[in-house]
């Protein structure tokens, strides 16, 4: 079916002429994208965190490895967001993030490296967290131990956008996020924080590429491989030069979102080439 449809796009791409071919495609895109009855439902409870955090300020903490060189304990008491495998930070229990946000499984990564990490994180709970997942990954939730603290879990339907709508919003769709930093930042902003500060939100692993070595340089706060990462693939530096632009592209439109709500983010992370957002030592927030 997939092959039949990208044969026929073919097609009338060139015997339709250029403004209806390009009207053709952006209601058929609408209509692929299309919320489904089961998916309005669960994003509708997003709602319950709309201006939830109005005048506050969060942490959100990536897994970089420039957060090695920080006091992380510090944050205890504060409202932070955990990402991906922060469950692994000696303190993690210690700092109780309120919120978790996981990736979307995507390829090459299977179902299987997201049950098992979900799994993991099960194991590592302190059991206050709240959860945000992509819709799409419901199966490996409901098959996984977090499946205990379904009230806990909080679903956003993630979608390929051609463009970036005008603001953010979790009771809708969103675009796809380049990194689950990324995806914290708009829960974050959504939630109205004040002030959100990133840390280990490195970002430059392509950086270290020795120019010779096919291993990925995709390094963590932790060693080891990542119960979900790149561990034994390649390195592809014309992927990583695209998925950094894109990176690029999805802060900087946070940004803009973040200016218009008077909400100021800041980059804590030492060896962090984002240069999107004001740097700060973190020593001096917290």
């Amino acid at each position: 079916m997939k092959y039949f449809l990208t044969i026929s796009d073919r097609i009338a791409y060139w015997i339709i002429p250029g403004g209806i071919y390009d009207l053709f495609i952006e209601k058929y895109l609408r209509y692929r994208q299309r919320l489904t009855k089961e998916a309005r439902l669960y994003i509708s409870r997003n709602l319950e965190f709309k201006d939830k955090h109005l005048g506050e300020r969060c942490f959100i903490i990536a897994t970089g490895p420039s957060i090695k060189k920080q006091n992380l304990a510090k944050l205890q008491g504060e409202w932070c967001f955990g990402v991906s495998d922060f469950y692994k930070h000696h303190d993690y229990r210690t700092i109780k993030p309120a919120y978790y946000v996981i990736a979307q499984i995507h390829p090459p990564f299977t179902d299987q490296d997201g049950y098992r990490r979900l799994n993991e994180l099960s194991d590592n709970r302190h059991n206050n967290e709240t959860y945000f997942f992509n819709l799409k990954d419901i199966g490996i939730f409901k098959k996984s131990k977090l499946s205990n603290n379904a009230n806990r879990v909080f679903y956003l339907k993630l979608q390929q956008m051609r463009e970036l709508p005008e603001d953010i919003d979790l009771a809708s769709k969103i675009p796809n996020p380049v990194s689950v930093s990324i995806m914290a930042l708009w829960i974050a902003i959504y939630m109205g924080f004040s002030e959100i500060y990133l840390l280990g939100c490195d970002h430059n692993h392509i950086w270290l590429w020795d120019g010779s070595s096919s291993g990925h340089h995709l390094e963590h706060f932790y060693q080891g491989a990542p119960s979900i990462g790149y561990g034994g693939k390649s390195f592809d530096i014309d992927q990583s030069l695209r998925a950094h632009l894109k990176v690029r592209e999805q802060y900087r439109w946070a940004n803009q979102i973040a200016r218009r709500k008077n909400i100021k983010i800041f980059n804590a992370s030492p060896t962090s080439y984002i240069d999107i957002f004001p740097k700060v030592n973190i020593e001096e927030i917290v």
